[in-house]
């Protein structure tokens, strides 16, 4: 039975249903690990027949089906539905089918919800943790980069030569200069000595 008649069954059957379990049962995983779902309409009098399992392609879970082997994983007798690796995106509503025993015209649908809580070492890839991872990056560049430049301009300032000519004092020279105040008079007195005048 191929995938396509599989849910054509699933569709005869829910237009057949005269018993339906109106009971639904929750079901918790941590994301990352794997989910149990537990099939409620399989007794004494029903047998398991298939999961109708919530996902893009409506896919049916059980004999003579084909599903995602790496994904999910049935038990015959039980109906116990195993998730691998769960993922918020399986969060939903699980329909375990299973017929009577006596009358193959009544069914049973048991529904689950699958309630998937994030764990904090489970990341998906999600848009708003990839956004976040990406401005996290984005970041850590930006700041980096300012470090990078305070330091390298810190480093110049240090390293600069000290450019002497503006700490140098000014002098002004002026043509009447006086020598002190006590050397006002000395100038008027003082003779410059020639050669032939020495001893």
């Amino acid at each position: 039975m191929n995938n396509c008649s599989s849910i054509f069954l699933f569709l005869t059957i829910s237009s057949l249903v005269f018993e339906i379990n109106g009971l639904t049962s929750v079901a918790r995983a941590v994301a990352g690990q794997q989910a149990t779902l537990l099939c409620r309409s399989n007794d004494d009098n029903h047998r398991f027949m298939f999961w109708k399992v919530i996902d893009n392609n409506n896919n049916i879970v059980g004999p003579d089906s084909f599903f995602d082997a790496n994904k999910y994983n049935y038990q015959v007798l039980t109906g116990k539905l195993f998730i691998w690796s769960v993922s918020t995106r399986e969060s939903g509503f699980y329909h375990c089918v299973s017929r009577n025993i006596t009358n193959h015209s009544k069914f049973n649908v048991h529904t689950v919800e699958l309630i998937v809580q994030k764990n904090d070492y489970y990341w998906e890839s999600q848009f708003e943790v990839t956004l976040l991872r990406t401005l996290m990056v984005i970041m850590v560049i930006v700041v980096s980069i300012a470090v990078y430049l305070l330091v390298t301009t810190r480093k110049k300032e240090e390293l600069r030569p000290m450019n002497c000519y503006n700490q140098i004092p000014k002098i002004k020279l002026s043509s009447s200069r006086s020598d002190g105040p006590g050397t006002s008079g000395f100038s008027k007195g003082y003779k410059p000595f020639n050669e032939d005048e020495l001893p």
